[in-house]
């Protein structure tokens, strides 16, 4: 069971975007600071060149949602000719590489917070 978590910003992670096989640039997602982060031509959050065609603004979303009480990254593909109609959605993992419009792609990295405890055992104050 998952729900969108509309409040919530994405969990800690980077996208690196190419354009075929040249590496374009990196993306901390946690940076937009909102739940859902667009893809595509001018107007988008990450915004991809493309000398050709002029890309639509919203071509592909990544956002946020809940499983298993554990805020997950989802990617999803959108119809470039209408953005409210969902062509594919899958959950990121750490070193996905996903195809976006074009030759355009993004490997996904996710971070994990680890919180290590230095003091063990019990404080005593004296």
């Amino acid at each position: 069971m998952w729900r969108l978590r509309s409040r919530e910003p994405l969990p800690p992670g980077q996208v690196s975007l190419y354009d075929g096989s040249q590496y374009l640039r990196t993306v901390d997602l946690s940076s937009f600071g909102k739940p859902i982060v667009t893809l595509g031509g001018e107007g988008a959050d990450i915004e991809l060149d493309h000398d050709d065609e002029p890309l639509p603004v919203m071509v592909a979303r990544i956002s946020v949602q809940t499983t298993n009480g554990k805020p997950q990254a989802i990617w999803e593909a959108l119809d470039p000719t209408d953005s409210t109609i969902n062509l594919e959605r899958q959950n990121l993992h750490h070193g996905d590489k996903v195809p976006i419009i074009h030759q355009f792609r993004l490997e996904y990295s996710h971070y994990e917070v680890e919180t290590t405890s230095f003091l063990e055992g019990e404080y005593i104050n004296v």
